[in-house]
């Protein structure tokens, strides 16, 4: 039966992502992913696909940042830098 729990394949705690838990995250690691990356709001929430609103939200800090928002940076950066298409401060 494939909704059997024993039918899903077992990953070792070594083969998981460390991340913060989710009430760690704060609106500065927004800010900071949108500077690193020269996004504005509305790039940035088309980014995350989430609305620009809900982005001032967290950037403001009346709302919480929920930790999938967070690891869509992460992995938004990441796929960014395979590409080539991140945008590098001028040193």
């Amino acid at each position: 039966d494939p909704r059997d729990l024993h039918s899903f394949p077992t990953r070792r705690s070594s083969d998981l992502m460390t991340a913060k838990p989710p009430t760690e995250h704060t609106s500065q690691e927004i800010a900071n992913w949108m500077d690193r990356n020269s996004l504005t709001q509305t790039a940035a929430a088309e980014a995350l696909g989430i609305s620009r609103r809900m982005l001032v939200y967290y950037l403001s800090g009346e709302k919480p940042v929920p930790h999938t928002v967070a690891l869509a940076c992460l992995g938004w950066e990441v796929e960014q830098q395979k590409s080539g298409a991140a945008k590098r401060p001028a040193s």
